[in-house]
């Protein structure tokens, strides 16, 4: 009888998961997207620890557990590809098995990981079709063995694998102690007398930075073994720094083979390193290279939403050299923080050159009742990889000139405004892994380089010397504004500066005002910020582009998508109420003779700014 229902729990659980495992492209997003397995929100069973590995015969291999409320927790279901990722087949159920990573010897695939408890490995001769399992290590009776679906390395002869003892001892994640497994690589990896398992390593409050607020909750887990530019075997962990710090930091443990034995070696700076990270190093420029859930919101520093991609020469000193995912949904930032999720990725280099990534992402996205509690699987495949290398990671300009939009890695062709003609700009380029000219000429990565400026519309070519189809556009110009005539009531033409008052029944003044508009250069339309609604309008005399100011964000929303004006944010300005408001800056070309109404809704109202000159 007993028998029986096992087997049927088991039957039903695998039609469950053949259901909801109908993998497809993810249509109502912009991020390109597979889906390998999705689960219901209402159904307290979430998608865990994704690993991915391809295979020699093309097919890639997938693998996910499950957590929270629903049955079968502590197992592990097999997914395969054959048309590289598009398309994903339910093939195999592992049971009692979880926090398992993919890797391959000789065609034979392993999954290591535990089994709710002891560390286990399973093992497959068909490309993951049928499994054989093998217990490596019994945990202690009042202790198991945790762990992430963390890289397996291959290094000095030996095959390497962080874990972490458990203990009812203190909270998450104090309760953690960090180990490191080894085997040598001639040997039987399914026979536990391989395996060379270290003490395990509690945390140690005296190695947080002196400097730092004592987080609440200090800790480590979910470790990689990787081996340092100096030979050295590390054990990288995730660092967790909540609730003051933010949460970019992890922890690294030397690794001594003759004394079998972990020591503490430096906290140090990583992008999304309060989360899991997988790191690998890439064999053409040896660069290690990770993955990872960059937090860049202080209120919020277990935040998953952003996804990024980092490198680093040393292994200590990382940078973000692409976002790879960042929430779509439209959610403000709050709520996309609180539900959306691109965390706990497995990922491999792909490709002949090793010149593409394979990811397999734990995503809480479109439907997640949290972050954490993630409702899907996702594949995605990142081409040449190594391109975005070359790219530049900053661009910023003196303060008399004014970049948009927003610099950003991927964008190429930017607008430089400055207030007249000639001037000199002072131009900053950052850039790590390349060499860059402007105009032919070479510049240093975060020295100024002054060009003077003579022309309206002047090109600048900012170059990849190393990869010329790298190239960045920059056009500098002057604005030519409109000439205007103003009529209406309800207003007075003042001063438009930094430090100018604002409101004409009101102390409040502006502040963070462009340089385009800094001196003498513009009036405005000050109005008295309150019920008594002001009317104007201005009549276009000569054709230009007309500066309106607003604090309303559906008038932002309305006039851009609607009827056409520009909202270049970085000449957005503010005005000193308690809350700082601030006051977007829209823009539009006019020809003569055009009418415009500046809507006067509320205490603040819409004002427009007036050329002096």
């Amino acid at each position: 009888r007993l028998g029986t229902m096992a087997s049927n729990t088991l039957l039903l659980t695998l039609l469950l998961l053949a259901a909801v495992s109908n993998a497809r492209r993810l249509t109502d997003t912009s991020l390109v997207l597979n889906e390998i397995v999705w689960s219901p929100e209402k159904s307290g069973v979430y998608i865990g620890s994704p690993t991915i590995l391809r295979l020699s015969n093309g097919n890639i291999l997938a693998a996910a557990d499950r957590f929270g409320s629903g049955p079968h927790q502590n197992n592990e279901s097999i997914f395969v590809s054959t048309d590289n990722g598009l398309n994903w087949e339910l093939v195999a159920w592992i049971q009692e098995e979880h926090f398992g990573n993919l890797f391959s010897v000789n065609d034979t695939i392993f999954l290591l990981g535990t089994d709710g408890k002891n560390i286990k490995i399973s093992n497959s001769p068909d490309n993951g079709y049928t499994w054989n399992s093998s217990l490596l290590s019994a945990a202690p009776a009042d202790d198991g063995y945790a762990t992430g679906a963390m890289p397996t390395l291959h290094a000095q002869g030996r095959y390497w694998r962080a874990m972490e003892v458990s203990t009812k001892h203190g909270p998450w994640p104090l309760n953690f102690q960090a180990m490191a497994l080894s085997a040598p690589d001639d040997c039987d990896l399914t026979d536990s007398r391989c395996w060379t398992i270290s003490p395990p390593l509690p945390f140690n409050n005296s190695w947080i930075p002196k400097e730092w607020p004592t987080p609440d909750l200090p800790g480590y887990l979910e470790g990689n073994m990787v081996e340092g530019p100096d030979g050295n075997i590390y054990n990288i962990l995730r660092f967790n720094t909540r609730p003051t710090v933010l949460g970019n930091y992890a922890l690294s443990l030397k690794y001594d083979l003759a004394a079998n034995k972990l020591t503490f070696d430096r906290v140090f700076g990583l992008p999304g390193g309060h989360s899991k990270f997988a790191i690998h190093r890439d064999p053409v420029t040896k660069l290690y290279v990770t993955l990872s859930s960059w937090n860049n919101n202080i209120l919020y520093v277990d935040q998953r939403n952003i996804l990024v991609l980092c490198v680093s020469q040393d292994l200590f000193n990382w940078q973000i050299v692409e976002i790879i995912l960042q929430d779509d949904t439209g959610f403000s930032e709050v709520d996309s923080i609180r539900y959306t999720g691109f965390h706990y990725v497995d990922w491999q280099f792909d490709g002949s050159n090793q010149e593409d990534l394979i990811l397999a992402i734990r995503t809480a996205y479109r439907g997640a009742e949290s972050y954490h509690n993630s409702n899907r699987m996702t594949f995605k495949n990142i081409t040449q990889w190594r391109s975005l290398l070359g790219r530049l990671s900053n661009l910023t300009l003196d303060t008399d000139a004014v970049l948009t939009p927003a610099f950003t890695p991927a964008q190429r062709t930017y607008e430089v405004y400055v207030a007249s003609l000639p001037t000199t700009v002072d131009i900053t380029l950052a850039f790590t892994f390349a060499n860059y000219t402007i105009n032919g000429q070479r510049v240093e990565s975060g020295h100024s380089f002054a060009i003077k400026i003579s022309a309206n519309n002047t090109v600048l070519k900012l170059v990849n010397s190393g990869d010329p189809s790298i190239e960045y556009t920059v056009t500098v110009m002057t604005i030519k504004y409109a000439s205007l005539a103003i009529s209406g009531y309800n207003y007075t033409i003042a001063p438009f500066c930094e430090g100018c008052r604002a409101f004409s029944n009101r102390n409040y003044v502006f502040m963070h005002v462009s340089p385009l508009f800094s001196g003498s250069a513009f009036n405005f339309t000050m109005i008295d910020g309150s019920l008594d609604a002001a009317h104007i309008t201005l009549t276009v005399k000569e054709a230009g582009t007309v500066v309106v100011l607003t604090s309303y964000p559906n008038t932002v929303v309305t006039w851009v998508e609607a009827e056409g004006w520009d909202h270049p944010k970085e000449l957005d300005v503010v005005y000193s109420d308690s809350n700082n408001t601030t006051m977007s800056v829209l823009t539009k070309y006019f020809q003569q003779g055009s009418s415009i109404s500046l809507l006067e809704d509320g205490f603040t109202g819409m004002v427009a700014l007036i050329p002096t000159a």
